[in-house]
């Protein structure tokens, strides 16, 4: 049988792949799989969804923002790209 990690892991895999899925559920479903998998890099986590490696770059660029950016997506104020354009600055001029 499946360990809890295990099960969690195919879910989330499953569920990056739906059409309705928002950004900021993509970047919040990347970042659990990376912790679930903590040997893995941006590349392994790609391989593993079947997405090129700067599609996941860029949904897991909400991590490098500051909280206020976040709460902007999460909301639906700030789109992926958006979000991603920001991450590339430092923060305090996020």
């Amino acid at each position: 049988p499946l360990t809890k990690p295990q099960v969690r892991v195919a879910q989330l895999s499953e569920n990056v792949h739906r059409a309705d899925l928002q950004d900021a559920e993509k970047w919040k479903a990347f970042a659990e799989l990376l912790a679930l998998n903590p040997g893995w890099t941006n590349k392994d986590l790609a391989t593993h969804l079947h997405l090129s490696e700067p599609t996941v770059t860029k949904y897991l660029s909400p991590s490098r923002c500051v909280p206020e950016v976040q709460s902007a997506m999460e909301a639906g104020a700030l789109g992926i790209t958006d979000v991603y354009t920001i991450s590339r600055a430092e923060p305090d001029q996020q």
